[in-house]
């Protein structure tokens, strides 16, 4: 027996399973979902070779949608909370060659936090190289006498070329209406350095997440990976290209209206992404201009479960591109330290985000093209601290979405 439900823009339902196999006396069983609109909507049930049947399904109402509708959106609100990440997270991989043979890791161990109303984030990095580069400069400033300032990185010259293990970490929380969420990620990657022309390496990645409503909805958890191979390669003196291709796969539980009667899905995922950047000096001014473009896409296997709580499998996919400049300029204080104001204007084009069956924006935001502005500063001393503070306006060109935020940053170099 097969269901058919008409695509429509009012009350509207979808079938977890469009095909059902009858009992013994003929009767089925299915599951649906609506779009929370209130209505008739009429749909076709087909039997063997016969003409479709036409029933009238009442949207208001009923047990298997008031338990479907908050278990699909759980699965939605776990993915949409995952895949930004991993698209807005990904590391600075052109920092890998551009930030000298230390990989753009200036202290053996960095460590920063970035606190903002109902969010807490906190980041680290090290690499092998600077840990060795730091023991070999440490050694070199005790003989002078001079331990307590010195740059990590000296040691090495420009055209350093050898092998290199690195890694980096964030961890947020966020609260938001009547939910919140937490999010993990661990990259670590193996990399050789090709002078100052090229770098080739390969990145593993590790994300955890969790995602609760309030106690009548549900709590979602998962952990997923990412691994493949990335490179970064100087086009001229002032340009870059970096990218990365990355396979993997995740495996996630949903406890829908905290019954305990907990259901469970795994996904495939593939993750593509590219960068061209460049700098140049105008007038004391540092300019950056840059092009990236990421696409990602998640395939979701079937949930297993209660038969209430099964959906059938489902394609997802995410692309992006951004563009524009970033301005700044370095000015070297009395003390030593160092401000670095800057602006950057970026023009986004979401071209790929896929409406969920429930009709919501899965990713956030319809296909479209809008702008964004960040603006901000850095002050950083000569001993591995730094602070910085940004301020955000999100939306420009969109009729109806806009964000607006700041932050402040707090950096610690061990």
């Amino acid at each position: 027996m097969r269901f058919e439900a008409p695509a429509q823009s009012g009350p509207s339902v979808v079938f977890k399973k469009t095909s059902v196999t009858t009992d013994a006396e003929g009767n089925a069983l299915a599951y649906y979902t609506t779009n929370g609109k209130a209505g008739e909507v009429t749909i076709k049930v087909y039997v063997a070779q016969q003409d479709p049947l036409e029933v009238k399904i009442n949207t208001q109402g009923g047990v298997p949608d008031r338990v479907a509708t908050p278990m699909y959106n759980a699965v939605t609100k776990l993915l949409t909370t995952r895949a930004n990440r991993l698209i807005s997270d990904q590391p600075e991989l052109v920092n890998r060659l551009k930030g000298g043979p230390q990989g753009g890791i200036g202290n053996p161990l960095g460590f920063a936090a970035t606190g903002i109303s109902q969010s807490l984030t906190a980041q680290f990095e090290t690499s092998l190289r600077s840990l060795m580069s730091f023991k070999a400069k440490d050694k070199k400033t005790q003989a002078e006498g001079a331990l307590a300032n010195f740059t990590a990185g000296e040691v090495l010259p420009d055209d350093f070329q050898g092998l290199d293990v690195w890694a980096s970490g964030s961890f947020s929380r966020a609260k938001g209406y009547n939910s919140k969420s937490t999010v993990g990620m661990l990259n670590v990657g193996i990399d050789y350095r090709l002078d100052d022309s090229a770098v080739l390496g390969v990145l593993g990645q590790i994300d955890i997440t969790k995602q609760s409503g309030d106690s009548s909805t549900y709590d979602a958890d998962g952990l997923g990976w990412l691994v493949g191979p990335y490179g970064v390669f100087k086009l001229a003196d002032n340009l870059f290209l970096d990218g990365r291709v990355a396979y993997g796969q995740s495996s996630n539980d949903i406890n829908p209206l905290n019954t305990g009667a907990k259901t469970s899905f795994t996904t495939r995922r593939f993750l593509a992404s590219g960068q061209l950047t460049g700098e140049f000096m105008l007038e004391g001014f540092t300019v950056n201009p840059f092009l990236n473009v990421s696409y990602l896409s998640i395939k979701r296997k079937e949930l297993t479960g209660p038969e209430e709580y099964k959906f059938e499998q489902e394609d997802y996919s995410l692309g992006k591109a951004a563009f524009g400049p970033k301005v700044s300029r370095s000015i070297k204080l009395d003390d030593g330290a160092v401000l670095t104001p800057y602006v950057k204007v970026s023009g986004i084009w979401a071209f790929k985000e896929l409406d969920s069956k429930i009709g919501t924006t899965l990713f956030g935001g319809e296909e479209d093209i809008h702008a964004r502005v960040d603006g901000g500063f850095s002050y950083a001393t000569g001993n591995g601290i730094s602070v910085s503070g940004r301020g955000y306006y999100d939306g420009i060109g969109k009729n109806q979405t806009n964000a607006w935020g700041g932050s402040a940053r707090v950096s610690l170099g061990f």
